[in-house]
């Protein structure tokens, strides 16, 4: 991104991708294993799940850490300038979505 400062436009999207990504956490439970091979057999579930823009840049970078990229969405969204990597990621997060 060439700009230092998101225009209002891009601070309200940044706004609303923080709180979609704050609403849908992605969280692993245990459960007990459909078919128990030992006592208290359990297998891992996902009962969350990403937004798809975060999944599918996710797949395209290889590794994103979602409190940062959270914490740079805040960043964004209050005006600050894009200067770290994180503030770069979403940058090009929210000129996507837009």
């Amino acid at each position: 991104m060439s700009i230092n400062r998101l225009d209002f436009e891009q601070q309200a999207k940044a706004a609303e991708l923080l709180q979609e990504l704050r609403a849908n956490p992605q969280a692993v439970e245990l459960v007990p294993a459909p078919w128990q091979q030992w006592p208290g057999h359990c297998i891992r579930v996902a009962v969350g799940v990403r937004p798809a823009w975060y999944s599918q840049y996710f797949s395209e970078v290889g590794y994103l850490d979602h409190r940062r990229l959270a914490s740079a969405f805040l960043r964004l969204a209050a005006g600050q300038p894009v200067r770290t990597q994180y503030d770069h990621h979403a940058a090009t997060i929210i000129d996507r979505e837009l």
